[in-house]
């Protein structure tokens, strides 16, 4: 995508303006545990002034931990479905890194479907086979991302020596079942309203080729109805999908831009003496996010007190074990999460309780999905609920206008609940923090 010099301006100013806001939100309290960005529809917002794009939130806090050179973690979904994401304006984005002198700190980890490394300028990050194998993260993973259950083959795991037999296992593991015999007994009988939250998201990313989750969410709905009516013909069909996406996401030479000669030490001594990580990834929103646990689980390793800025973070929402984790080293002080969560789409219900400790403390809204919604405030007044739905409906008319606000969540405030409509720049923090 061609940029003119209008549209360069306007993300500049998006910038500016969202980073001045997030600027005051962590300068005021840096000893925050969790502060996280919600939202439903991810476009950009645009006027003839600005281009605001959920990546600024991060982007933004980032910058301001760095300059505090406070040890940050960034991790960024290159595949978020609008016209300035990372795979769709890579140049732009080497400019921003070049101009703010952190290009060697940036890596990019995933198979790179999209061709978008190079056009960054970028380094691949990689994990080593054994990072993969002797991780109790990766069977977890496998086992959360099939729709059924299925026993694994303890000893061909332990058995797994090279690429080639690593991707060997993995897409035998998550091979289609058979209509006839897992299925049947899996599925069959439950209607599509009843089928869970989990079996939904992990079908929909199993049928999602690329970074479209619409369409991966229709095949899975679909798929079910199939299935309850045993319809063998259009089934295979659907198996056939199913296998292909495998293959395509775990043959060798998608997993050798993954494992191979790790450069998680020379990453992690940036991180030590730079105190700023950038990961982009490309592996977000398919099957290829089974990785991610992992990479982390080696980043912060022996790492402490470490700002992790998670994008997009939602889809991790299969992998309990992975949230639980977070968690743990939120509450144990090792790290603060700062997130983006997409909460279009359906989500496992293993991410519910996750999500309640994402709205813990500070946190942003743009938008939310009712059963975020519902999670929200079940605790809650319902005077407190009406304010913010009224709010977040005026949300939506600024955006129609071109225009940006959001709901602003504190608690530890004493005025927990903020509307924040940062429409000139001198006038952010007056309206934020009452200034």
């Amino acid at each position: 995508m061609a940029m003119s010099s209008d549209v360069y301006e306007r993300l500049q100013q998006g910038f500016d303006a969202v980073s001045l806001t997030m600027e005051d939100v962590v300068k005021k309290d840096l000893t925050w545990k969790y502060l996280s960005t919600f939202l439903y529809d991810e476009g950009p917002v645009e006027s003839e002034k600005w281009i605001v794009i959920p990546e600024f939130f991060l982007f933004s806090i980032a910058l301001s931990l760095y300059k505090r050179r406070i040890k940050t973690i960034l991790l960024l979904d290159s595949t978020r479905e609008h016209s300035y994401s990372i795979s769709s304006i890579p140049e732009w984005y080497r400019n921003f890194f070049a101009q703010r002198r952190f290009s060697n700190l940036v890596y990019f980890f995933g198979s790179d479907f999209e061709n978008i490394r190079e056009a960054l300028e970028v380094p691949q990050l990689k994990l080593d086979l054994r990072n993969i194998i002797e991780s109790n993260f990766f069977p977890l993973a496998l086992k959360a991302n099939l729709p059924i259950h299925r026993e694994m083959d303890e000893r061909r795991l332990s058995q797994i020596n090279n690429l080639e037999s690593l991707s060997s296992f993995i897409i035998d593991f998550m091979r289609p079942p058979t209509l006839k015999e897992e299925l049947k007994k899996e599925l069959s009988s439950v209607s599509v309203e009843r089928i869970g939250s989990h079996v939904i998201s992990s079908l929909t990313l199993i049928f999602n080729p690329g970074a479209a989750m619409g369409k991966g969410l229709a095949y899975a709905f679909k798929f079910v109805r199939i299935v309850g009516k045993m319809e063998s013909e259009e089934y295979q069909k659907f198996a056939k999908q199913w296998k292909e996406n495998i293959e395509k996401f775990f043959n060798t030479e998608a997993l050798s831009k993954i494992v191979g000669e790790s450069n998680l030490d020379e990453a992690k001594k940036k991180l030590e003496e730079e105190n700023l990580l950038v990961i982009i990834g490309d592996g977000f929103r398919n099957l290829q996010n089974t990785f991610i646990p992992i990479l982390l689980e080696n980043l912060l390793t022996d790492v402490k007190e470490v700002a992790l800025l998670f994008d997009s973070i939602t889809f991790m929402d299969r992998y309990d074990f992975f949230l639980k984790w977070l968690i743990n080293k939120v509450e144990n002080r090792e790290i603060s999460l700062g997130a983006i969560a997409p909460t279009m789409g359906e989500f496992s219900e293993r991410f519910n309780g996750f999500f309640e400790k994402l709205i813990s403390e500070k946190a942003i809204f743009f938008d939310l999905s009712s059963k975020f919604m519902r999670i929200l405030f079940r605790r809650r007044p319902a005077t407190e609920e009406a304010w913010v739905v009224k709010h977040l409906y005026k949300i939506k008319e600024l955006e129609e206008k071109g225009d940006i606000a959001f709901v602003f969540y504190n608690s530890t405030s004493p005025v927990k609940w903020r509307f924040v409509r940062p429409s000139l720049l001198t006038k952010i923090k007056r309206k934020l923090f009452g200034r």
